[in-house]
């Protein structure tokens, strides 16, 4: 069944349900990842997935392949909740001290902005000459521009002294002696019990 016969609340469903599938385990294993190698090189990473699957997506829109769009949407979702953790690990960096929940702050109310805007905007795009595909084009456009940005920011990076650059669990490990490959699931049953209390007051 060809998805233009599906009703637009089915397919608006189907879209925006595809990026949170992979959002499950993926934050866990990434968010030891980042720890591993570093914030700065998982938010490039997740902005290269979040621009691919943001391009195949938008993709889908000009050869009306539903399959196409969200295939885009589930690689979009393989970066879309690591990038949030790369960010406040390197807000933790830079601002630890110094304005950190003021920092964090900002950024969620920018976020939320965003959100309303790009809510109110979907429908003014989708109707630019007539064609709905804008909605996805528009979109993909920010998302590699903020592939840009990520990249510039590696870059400043790489030119600040080391003793001043984020610390890489790597690197640290390297120094220890210690040096392990694999991911240690054991190191939850070592965080204290008032996280598991954040988490479901979160919930």
């Amino acid at each position: 069944m060809s998805w233009l016969c599906l009703s637009p609340d089915a397919q608006y469903g189907a879209i925006s349900s595809a990026s949170s599938l992979t959002n499950t385990i993926l934050p866990v294993l990434g968010g030891m990842s980042i720890d591993y190698w570093g914030a700065t090189y998982a938010a490039v990473i997740c902005s290269v997935f979040i621009s691919v699957g943001a391009i195949v997506s938008a993709c889908g829109a000009n050869t009306t392949q539903f399959s196409m769009v969200i295939a885009g949407r589930i690689l979009m979702g393989f970066g879309s909740m690591l990038i949030e953790s790369a960010q406040l690990k390197l807000y933790t960096h830079w601002f630890q001290g110094s304005h950190l929940a003021l920092v964090i702050g900002l950024d969620l109310a920018w976020s939320r902005v965003l959100s309303v805007i790009s809510r109110s905007s979907a429908v003014p795009m989708s109707m630019i000459n007539g064609w709905w595909g804008w909605g996805l084009w528009i979109p993909a456009i920010v998302t590699i521009a903020n592939l840009v940005v990520c990249v510039a920011y590696s870059i400043f990076e790489r030119r600040v002294p080391v003793q001043y650059r984020p610390p890489i669990g790597r690197d640290a490990r390297q120094e220890e002696g210690k040096l392990r490959r694999t991911l240690d699931f054991a190191v939850l049953h070592k965080l204290p019990r008032f996280f598991w209390l954040f988490c479901g007051l979160r919930s």
